[in-house]
């Protein structure tokens, strides 16, 4: 990653070095500035020319800063030693030899709970095989299967109603036909802590030397802000205009998010997000459902849809960008790239719409 960086600064250098000899008076300037940062010990040097000019500087200079200060996060560490004798191994040893007894007395009884769930389920099976009614037109339904469990295959509709996300400045431009589900999900660059453990055994007896590192990894997540570092102090993170977006899109649909469940370290913050099931409905997500979805005669509640995500999420495709606004008062670093999503330089809003897919029901 450092070669990387420096066959990059070293391209900025030598354009902008070409570019310098074609000044107004002809004549090569080799007036330079020299600045350097360390990190670690190591010494990261840029190299820029007077020759420019003033904007040509600034905005050289602008970049080989935040290339720097890119460069200077992601190689700062800091380690963490832990020393454990023979007396500490004996200790351990002697605990997870508990456990594993532990294990073994009640193992039985989870083999017996298991299978018999795996029977509850195999007797549900076989009692919809049984009672289960096929109804081939889904289109008719009539009140003698009322109360009955039945099964038919058909095509999700919302005929020609129409929908859009909660009204303010982040809704779209105009409400969309067809539409089962839309969603907007917002997501912030954010730190975050990553560790990596080399263990040392002792030449002599049984003990062990741990040492952990610890090195900053930035990735976008859609969890929000995040708390301060534990171990780098001193490189908060920042919320940048999330508050702002939360206030600008309105209150929330639920009272609470689900607290959230202890992850195991290193995840990436996306699949984070996917355990922790971020809740759409919180701002400034968004998540809007038909109210006129029906396959055939029979109609789709909003919470068939949530929660049979496999048959009715399973097919986003972006909105399209014409109906994404361009910009918003209120929020004047937010704009919209050419994908159609909304992007300043640490959050992003993209919006998703879910059409009319298979449907099969049992």
């Amino acid at each position: 990653m450092t070669v990387l960086r420096s066959i990059k600064f070293a391209l900025l250098l030598a354009a902008l070095a070409v570019a310098g000899t074609a000044g107004e008076s002809g004549e090569l300037r080799s007036n330079h500035i020299r600045s350097k940062v360390q990190v670690n010990n190591v010494d990261v040097g840029t190299t820029t020319s007077h020759a420019q000019p003033k904007s040509l500087m600034d905005a050289a200079e602008e970049f080989i800063d935040f290339e720097v200060d890119l460069l200077r996060r992601r190689l700062q560490t800091v380690d963490e030693t832990t020393r454990c004798n023979t007396w500490c191994k004996l200790k351990q040893s002697l605990g997870l030899t508990i456990i594993g007894l532990l294990l073994i007395c009640i193992s039985p009884c989870l083999m017996w709970k298991n299978e018999g769930r795996h029977v509850k389920e195999l007797r549900r099976i076989d009692f919809c095989k049984n009672k289960a009614v096929v109804i081939d037109n889904s289109d008719v339904p009539t009140d003698e299967h009322t109360g009955d469990l039945v099964h038919f295959v058909g095509k999700v509709s919302v005929d020609d109603d129409v929908l859009d996300l909660k009204s303010g400045a982040l809704n779209i431009s105009s409400p969309l036909t067809k539409a089962l589900v839309i969603k907007r999900t917002c997501s912030i660059y954010q730190k975050f802590e990553q560790s990596a453990q080399q263990t040392k055994n002792d030449m002599i007896g049984a003990g062990q030397t741990t040492t952990t590192t610890f090195s900053i990894k930035e990735d976008w997540t859609p969890m929000g802000p995040k708390g301060p570092l534990e171990h780098f102090p001193n490189d908060p993170n920042s919320r940048g205009i999330w508050d702002e977006l939360v206030t600008e899109s309105g209150p929330s649909d639920t009272a609470s998010s689900p607290a959230a469940m202890k992850l195991p370290p290193n995840l990436p913050p996306q699949m984070a997000a996917l355990f922790q099931q971020v809740d759409l409905n919180q701002s400034p997500h968004c998540m809007s459902v038909s109210k006129s979805a029906h396959v055939g005669g029979f109609g789709l509640s909003r919470d068939i849809i949530m929660t049979e995500k496999a048959v009715f999420q399973s097919n986003w495709m972006q909105v399209p960008a014409e109906l994404v606004p361009d910009h918003i008062e209120s929020l004047p670093e937010l704009r919209k790239d050419r994908y159609g999503n909304l992007v300043s330089l640490l959050l992003r809003c993209i919006y998703f719409i879910q059409m009319n897919s298979r449907f099969k029901n049992i």
